[in-house]
């Protein structure tokens, strides 16, 4: 619960919430570092400038839907926003009759659910890319393409510009859904992170790769395959994993570490070693059918308690999360302490149930990954 040195105060939790409203409002990332003190950067800029406006966008239009606040048994008051009651994740804690947020107690929450939310969004990119380039062969072309963005009149790429009576370009919805978000697409400039990651196509693949070392391009074309690359904006507050794909359609991923950003750069070959993993989450494909599926599910219970760990923050929690007459019963070690903020009972959550993992995406407008260490899966009677 400590304040951090220059962090605003508020002489009532009422004057905390509207200060915060009015903010967000105006997008005003001074004043949001001014509330959560000016050592939380990470929680207000992703790296993802389109990203956060729509982050404080979404926020706004839940507090007018509806706001109120919430006094808690710890003695912190917790603002809530929407029809559906989010509990906003950073409390406001009183201290010599003034009131701050407390950041500290809310912090991790908030950049996990960026995080699983970013990195889900890639998984699923990666994954239309790769589609897309099986399209872009199988109609008219003999060969992958080799670049995103077509030349000026030319289909030498995933997107063009559709005139009349020419066929839409593989990605068109894609980068249809970008722009509309406010992402400048194009040649020229820098480039932009769609959702806190950049993408990449990788022209060549390594000696640990299947079919072993070789060039994709061949006599100017590129024939032999294609892969894609994703990595984080910025490591730890847009996204953590990198993620590879090649024309095989299996997202790999892996933890490059802080220096994510230059290793990703320097990254010319689609080359996973044993250190790369399958991502979480992904659907599996047969006959074209995905096994996996996004569902709705109920949280029936919800049990939490310290764990024994050094870090008093952290707890084990037990979930129950019914879907349809199926009880999946997830045991994981919570990084962040308000447990209850993102697993209340009677919440409506969407999952897609792996074979190891269980992914949360939020049907208030927040997707997050929860970082689940083990689980087991408890099928129940029909009506129970």
């Amino acid at each position: 619960m400590a304040q951090q040195l220059g962090q605003k105060t508020f002489s009532s939790p009422e004057e905390a919430s509207n200060t915060l409203f009015t903010a967000l409002q105006s997008n005003n990332e001074q004043e949001l570092l001014d509330i959560f003190g000016p050592d939380n950067k990470q929680i207000v800029r992703s790296g993802d400038e389109t990203e956060d406006s729509q982050s404080r966008a979404s926020f706004v239009e839940k507090y007018k839907e509806m706001h109120r606040l919430a006094k808690e048994p710890d003695g912190t008051t917790t603002l809530i926003i929407g029809a559906r009651n989010w509990p906003t994740p950073i409390p406001l804690v009183n201290k010599n009759n003034s009131w701050y947020f407390d950041t500290e107690a809310g912090a991790k929450e908030i950049l996990f659910r960026r995080i699983g939310r970013n990195e889900i969004s890639a998984i699923r990119v990666c994954q239309e890319l790769t589609a897309a380039e099986k399209e872009y062969r199988s109609s008219q072309h003999d060969e992958y393409a080799s670049k995103i963005f077509s030349d000026e009149g030319q289909h030498n790429g995933l997107y063009w510009k559709v005139a009349d009576g020419e066929p839409q370009s593989p990605i068109g919805p894609l980068v249809a859904s970008a722009v509309a978000e406010g992402y400048a697409k194009g040649q020229g400039g820098p480039p932009t992170p769609y959702r806190g990651y950049y993408f990449h196509i990788l022209t060549k693949k390594g000696k640990n790769a299947p079919g072993g070392a070789k060039s994709y391009i061949v006599h100017g074309k590129m024939t032999e395959g294609f892969a894609f690359l994703a990595y984080p904006a910025e490591y730890r507050s847009s996204g953590v994993m990198t993620f590879i794909v090649n024309e095989d359609g299996a997202v790999l991923q892996k933890d490059l570490g802080k220096k994510t950003d230059v290793l990703a750069k320097t990254m010319k070959k689609y080359n996973p070693d044993s250190s790369w993993r399958k991502a979480d989450g992904q659907q599996e494909e047969t006959a074209g059918e995905p096994q996996s599926k996004w569902q709705v599910g109920t949280i029936t219970a919800v049990q939490c308690r310290q764990a024994a760990d050094a870090d008093p923050s952290i707890s084990s929690c037990e979930v129950s999360l019914k879907v349809g007459d199926t009880v999946y019963v997830a045991f994981y070690k919570s990084p962040f302490g308000r447990d209850t903020v993102l697993f209340a009972t009677g919440r409506d959550l969407e999952v897609l149930i792996g074979e190891n993992t269980i992914m949360y995406n939020d049907l208030l407008g927040d997707s997050f990954q929860v970082p689940i260490l083990s689980h087991t899966i408890v099928t129940a009677q029909a009506g129970q």
